[in-house]
């Protein structure tokens, strides 16, 4: 997220994705300039890839219409993280996490979080998570904790706000009393 659309993105991605092995989160420009690339770039590395696309970053990605996602978008989704041996996260109203093999939903989050951000907080939750649990054997629920803790603080923000005026960095307030309310329930 925030590489823009330079040109030497695909080279950056390259270069972390055979030189790192811990996990990667790639959203957005990431995303996109993923969508341009053969996939084998995902499957031939030695880190965890977690991908966070929404709907259209996904028929991007997949070269299917969002038509043909919305039909069976578990079945999509598991078939690419198993292809690519990635861990999918599809944001949405109910956001999908699989890694090809099992999966786990996530029905936290508003219409609030429809805004420009929202996927970079999502992402820094991830990076939380997942860097303080780099050597987890299950990585799949420390993504889909990340997107737990995420809709959650996306509902305490809209209700400290509104759908319409709500921004990302409204989510991002909202995180210690979300990480409070799940400790404490």
């Amino acid at each position: 997220m925030g590489m823009g659309e330079r040109g030497d993105n695909l080279k950056i991605i390259e270069y972390v994705l055979k030189n790192y092995e811990i996990p990667v989160i790639i959203d957005a420009d990431g995303l996109n300039t993923l969508a341009k690339t053969d996939t084998s770039l995902v499957r031939n590395t030695r880190c965890r890839v977690i991908l966070t696309p929404h709907l259209g970053e996904f028929s991007r990605l997949t070269g299917l219409l969002i038509e043909e996602i919305e039909k069976n978008p578990v079945e999509v989704s598991m078939k690419y993280a198993k292809e690519n041996s990635v861990i999918l996260l599809l944001k949405g109203p109910t956001t999908i996490i699989t890694d090809g093999e099992r999966v786990i939903f996530s029905d936290t989050g508003c219409s609030g979080m429809a805004t420009a951000g929202s996927g970079d907080v999502l992402s820094g939750i991830l990076a939380g998570i997942c860097s303080a649990n780099a050597c987890s054997d299950d990585m799949l629920l420390c993504v889909a904790a990340g997107a737990y803790i995420n809709g959650k603080a996306g509902e305490i923000a809209q209700k400290r706000a509104n759908y319409v005026s709500m921004v990302a960095s409204d989510t991002v307030n909202g995180i210690s009393e979300a990480i409070s309310e799940i400790l404490n329930s």
